[in-house]
């Protein structure tokens, strides 16, 4: 059992909690202080040619101290958790604190303690997982691929187990833990290949064998390809592109990016349109399942879920303690200690369909899109963005898959380019299918729970 208990992976190390790091900075008559310490443990598998190919363990014991004095602000990480190296943090913040200009808005960290809701992220079968267990997911995985038409797989699996402490000068002193199963799946066959991420801090929630099948039968799904024109198309963005597209929404909630006019909402005042009156999006911090949930934000303040856009309007700019004093609101759990922080994107449609198959069926001429690449904003303002599509890509006509659009390698882009505009996106996403996942784009870290989308009009161009 290998996170049997996490803090026997870590030796010879001093047991230090974050309660210790603020005392430590207090003593030097800051007017703040905000601490962590972790113990982290986690297990790399890689698979390559449908061979399990390399195990690595990683071990961390790791702080942070983030400091405020006479309205300057200092944050600084701490690599190796010990009380040296948190004497010589907290002389070297000492040292340059005075140098820094100071931040005229910080109105400060929130005031404890605090009542949390519970944590409900921590699965006790996931913690006790052996080598062995880790094993038999990815066999599963391969075989199930090689079984079903697949012809080659990679991929890793990530099993993480942490614990997990914050105090605040502030009276806040408060620990979780939390544990998490990632399984990033790329399968290859002699037309094309698809890439997707299954995870989640529910070990029940993870169906290796289903989701390998899931994977084989999209990429085996059509065997010619062919080429489209540039146009516009209606395009069914499955969820890892659909969550790698949308979860700008919660960052440009965040009162710092509409403040500097790195946001769509920068020019949109609460309780105006700005998506289709089906579509809600809440930004929940402590959300079943959710790798990413906590009971707390980043100054110990309770999280919660908060609706971004609510029927089409946007209701909520997302908050920490320091700017909601500014603007004379509640902190929306959000800290973030200098900015507002987003949590996890969920989302809502009041119009579900039953599959993607269903979604198919409503596109006259389109493309289903897998995986994106490069998702660029040209104006953070207006919201231009574009991005490339990754792995298969299958041209839609009157609802029936006609053939995968011509990669330029199997291995590479589909040469098109998505061009759009995400508030005219948001207002044309017309269905969803009822198929939300936690879902992360093959190559990032943050998740969001959402389904396949259905965009009317999209702008394609042919690269």
């Amino acid at each position: 059992m290998i996170f049997m208990d996490v803090k026997n992976r870590i030796s010879n190390k001093e047991e230090i909690e974050a309660m210790d790091i603020v005392k430590s900075a207090m003593k030097n008559n800051f007017d703040e202080a905000v601490a962590t310490a972790s113990i982290y443990n986690a297990i790399y598998m890689k698979v390559v040619n449908s061979k399990i190919d390399s195990v690595v363990y990683k071990n961390d014991n790791s702080g942070s101290l983030f400091i405020s004095h006479d309205k300057r602000v200092f944050g600084s990480d701490i690599p190796d958790l010990n009380k040296d190296n948190i004497n010589t943090n907290i002389n070297k913040i000492k040292f340059l604190i005075s140098s820094l200009k100071p931040k005229k808005d910080y109105n400060g960290i929130a005031q404890g303690p605090f009542k949390y809701k519970p944590s409900r992220h921590f699965d006790q079968k996931l913690k006790n997982i052996d080598i062995k267990d880790l094993s038999d997911v990815a066999y599963a995985l391969i075989n199930t691929a090689l079984e079903n038409k697949g012809e080659k797989v990679s991929g890793m699996i990530v099993l993480k187990c942490s614990n997990y402490s914050l105090a605040t000068s502030k009276d806040v002193n408060v620990s979780d833990k939390s544990n998490s199963l990632r399984i990033s799946l790329r399968v290859f066959n002699k037309y094309t290949s698809y890439q997707e991420v299954t995870a989640s801090t529910m070990l029940n929630k993870i169906n290796a064998e289903k989701f390998s099948k899931h994977i084989t039968d999209v990429i085996s799904s059509v065997k010619t390809h062919g080429r489209i024109e540039s146009s516009k198309y209606d395009i069914i963005y499955m969820p890892a592109p659909a969550a790698n597209l949308l979860e700008s929404v919660n960052y440009s909630a965040c009162v710092g990016n509409i403040e500097s006019g790195n946001s769509f909402f920068t020019l949109k005042s609460l309780g105006s349109s700005v998506a289709n009156p089906d579509l809600t999006i809440y930004d929940d911090g402590n959300v079943d399942s959710a790798i990413e949930s906590s009971s707390f934000d980043d100054e110990g303040y309770p999280t919660g879920r908060n609706p971004i856009i609510e029927k089409g309007i946007f209701k909520t700019k997302l908050h920490n303690y320091s700017t909601a004093v500014k603007y004379r609101t509640k902190s929306t759990g959000n800290g973030g200690l200098v900015n507002p922080i987003p949590k996890t994107l969920v989302l809502e449609h009041n119009k579900v369909l039953k599959n993607v198959d269903e979604l198919i069926k409503q596109v006259r001429r389109g493309i289903l899109i897998t995986n994106v690449w490069y998702t660029r904003f040209s104006n953070y303002l207006k919201g231009d963005f574009s991005t490339v599509p990754r792995d298969i890509a299958i041209y839609i006509e009157n609802g029936e898959k006609k053939f995968i659009i011509k990669q330029r390698d199997i291995a590479e882009i589909v040469g098109i380019r998505i061009h759009d505009n995400m508030l005219r996106m948001l207002n044309n996403i017309e269905y969803v299918a009822d198929d939300t996942i936690q879902a992360t784009s093959w190559d990032a870290g943050s998740y969001s729970f959402v389904p396949s989308i259905l965009v009317r009009g999209v702008t394609v161009s042919v690269i």
